[in-house]
């Protein structure tokens, strides 16, 4: 996958996943985790301005202020304004998850990952 940083925010970010193949894209809650291999992660929250936007290859020049392009074979995603853009590392993904705790709204087998969460939580659920 090519991934640029044509606003230029994110430059650093978009070298480092740039070539690597994209394996999975996540939401948790309101946050969306592209997972690259070499155990590389894109973190995105896109706050209360941010959009995304997929688009058909060729590729039209960016528009507004795109944190982030992602280019596959066929299509594009252009990520402008998220709040959060970041790449993170096995460890980091595991710090964001155990942080924001298991996503009620996915289907899961028990409850007790969240009831577990909540547990050790101490701030109330409602």
């Amino acid at each position: 996958m090519r991934v640029s940083s044509p606003q230029g925010r994110f430059a650093a970010g978009a070298d480092h996943l740039d070539g690597r193949v994209c394996l999975d894209v996540e939401a948790y809650g309101k946050h969306l985790v592209y997972r690259f291999d070499g155990e590389s992660y894109l973190h995105v929250h896109l706050g209360l301005f941010g959009r995304i936007k997929k688009r058909k290859l060729p590729a039209p020049e960016p528009v507004g202020a795109v944190r982030v392009r992602l280019e596959g074979d066929t299509h594009l995603v252009d990520i402008n304004g998220p709040a959060i853009c970041e790449t993170l590392d096995g460890d980091g993904f595991q710090a964001l998850t155990g942080r924001i705790g298991p996503d009620v709204a996915r289907r899961c087998r028990s409850r007790t990952p969240f009831t577990g969460f909540r547990a050790a939580a101490p701030a109330s659920a409602g």
